[in-house]
C-alpha cells in the first residue's frame, strides 16, 4: 500500500471534486479528505478539503493540476463573455468600453433628492467628489462630537450653525458639480 501525501487544499467541496475528477480521468488514483478546524469554534464555513495522491504519482499529478489551472484561467474569460472559447484580448476594448461608460454615469435625481432628505451632509458622496464629501462630513461628525459633549440647552448657538452650514454648503457644491458635469457631457 502506497503512502498519500498532500496535493492541494482548497475551500470548496466542489473545488475538490473537480480536482479528483480531473486525477481520476488521468488514471491517478486520489483522495479527497476534509480537514477540520483548528479552533472548536471556527464556523464551518470556513472548512477545507485536502486533495490527497500517492507519493510516486505526485510530480505527475502535480502536472495534472497545473494543466488544470491553465485550462480554467483560459476558458474562465469565454465563459464569463457566454462565448465557448475565445482568447481573451479580443475583449480588452470591450471592458474598457463598458468602464468608460459606468464612470461617465450621470448622477440621477433620485440620489440627489435622497441626499437632500438625509441629515448627514452626504451629497458630495452621491456626485461622486470624494474629497470635498469628506471635508463637509468630517466638519459636520467634528461639530456634532463636541456638541455631544455639552450639558442640555449648554451648547454655543455656533455648533449648530456649523452644523448647518456644513450641510447646506454640501449642497451647494454637489449641486455646482452636479450641474458642471452635466454641461459638460452635453
Amino acid at each position: 500500500m502506497s503512502r498519500f501525501v498532500a496535493l492541494a487544499t482548497v475551500g470548496d467541496p466542489g473545488a475538490a471534486d473537480v480536482i479528483v475528477e480531473a486525477l481520476t480521468s488521468r488514471g491517478i488514483e486520489s483522495q479527497m479528505l476534509r480537514v477540520l478546524p483548528d479552533h472548536p469554534y471556527q464556523p464551518a464555513v470556513l472548512e477545507s478539503w485536502r486533495v490527497l495522491v500517492p507519493e510516486e504519482r505526485f510530480e505527475e499529478a502535480n502536472g495534472a493540476l497545473e494543466a488544470l489551472q491553465l485550462d480554467a484561467e483560459h476558458e474562465l474569460p469565454a465563459q464569463s463573455q457566454g462565448q465557448s472559447s475565445a482568447p481573451a484580448e479580443d475583449h480588452v476594448d470591450d471592458l474598457a468600453s463598458n468602464r468608460e461608460k459606468r464612470t461617465g454615469r450621470r448622477v440621477s435625481g433620485a440620489a440627489l433628492a435622497l441626499s437632500f432628505l438625509f441629515p448627514f451632509p452626504i451629497t458630495c458622496f452621491c456626485v461622486r467628489a470624494p474629497v470635498p464629501g469628506v471635508a463637509f462630513l468630517g466638519a459636520f461628525i467634528g461639530a456634532l462630537v463636541k456638541l455631544s459633549s455639552f450639558k442640555r440647552e449648554t451648547a454655543p448657538l455656533e455648533l449648530l450653525w456649523l452644523l448647518a452650514a456644513a450641510k447646506a454648503g454640501d449642497l451647494l457644491v454637489a449641486l455646482a458639480i452636479a450641474t458642471l458635469r452635466r454641461r459638460k457631457d452635453t
